[in-house]
């Protein structure tokens, strides 16, 4: 019993580190999304510099880079 309490600190230690040591590696750019291939939806912003809102028509046919974050969202760092 004595032993099992020496050898159990250090087993949940190197699993913890083994954890941690795998997440250096991972891409948070690579964050799977169940958006992608889908129509891009409906939307009306607010003007921002000729008092007409934005939608979705005005973008189609043309290349247009949409940024959508949150403050919250790590991989948007």
């Amino acid at each position: 019993m004595k032993r099992w309490m020496l050898l159990a600190p250090l087993v949940l230690f190197l699993g913890m580190a083994g954890l941690l040591y795998r997440g250096l590696y991972l891409d948070p750019s690579e964050l799977p999304s169940a958006l992608i291939g889908k129509p891009f939806p409906e939307f009306s912003l607010p003007a921002v510099q000729d008092g007409k809102p934005l939608t979705r028509a005005d973008l189609l046919g043309k290349p247009a880079l949409v940024n959508v974050w949150g403050t919250w969202c790590v991989a948007c760092r």
